[in-house]
């Protein structure tokens, strides 16, 4: 963990109100603050359940909002990035559970194929009518892992003739170096693979 970066927290509380986290929860533990302290207990070994932190660091969107209201200039973004890191060395997933991650992450998400697949799949259970029987047939709620409050939320699916309109790729919009000569940072003319 980045302890050492920590140590710029001067507990002065200007994150609290842009950290979304800690003002829809109101818990110390879910403020940029709060996360850094419990870092900061886990460096000097007041802390040696890895558990603790689990929630607090699972919870922050990343956003770094914290970041631009700090005046100390503590860099959050590593020091949220270094947590998760450990927290996810000393996690211990179930053989099924990384197998899932490791399909997701490593074969579905990339694939554009599969992801089209899902698209079609999603708009064929929509508008079908399956979508409304399931729903009223109460068997999502049955459904483990909160997959039904997963699936109440899915967006309206996209029709395949409309997803085929969309581009394959996309140009990158990179920051700029310079806001006068508007000089980007990034090649622009690379691109994104969708």
């Amino acid at each position: 963990m980045k302890y050492e970066k920590t140590l710029n927290c001067v507990q002065c509380g200007y994150c609290l109100p842009v950290c979304p986290t800690y003002v829809t929860i109101s818990k110390e533990t879910h403020s940029p603050r709060g996360r850094i302290n419990l870092v900061k207990m886990v460096g000097e070994g007041r802390i040696t359940d890895l558990s603790v932190l689990e929630e607090p660091m699972n919870l922050c969107l990343a956003c770094r909002a914290c970041e631009t209201a700090c005046p100390t200039g503590v860099e959050y973004g590593q020091i949220l990035e270094a947590a998760r890191a450990v927290l996810a060395k000393t996690r211990k997933d179930s053989f099924s559970t990384k197998i899932l991650k490791n399909t997701l992450l490593k074969r579905v998400i990339p694939s554009h194929n599969i992801m089209n697949q899902i698209g079609n799949a999603l708009w064929i259970y929509e508008k079908s009518g399956l979508q409304k029987m399931i729903r009223k047939s109460g068997i999502l709620k049955k459904l483990p892992a909160h997959l039904g409050t997963f699936e109440s939320i899915i967006p309206s699916a996209v029709s395949p003739r409309e997803r085929a309109k969309l581009p394959k790729r996309v140009k990158v919009k990179g920051t700029f170096d310079n806001e006068r000569d508007r000089t980007p940072k990034h090649n622009s003319e690379e691109s994104l693979k969708l």
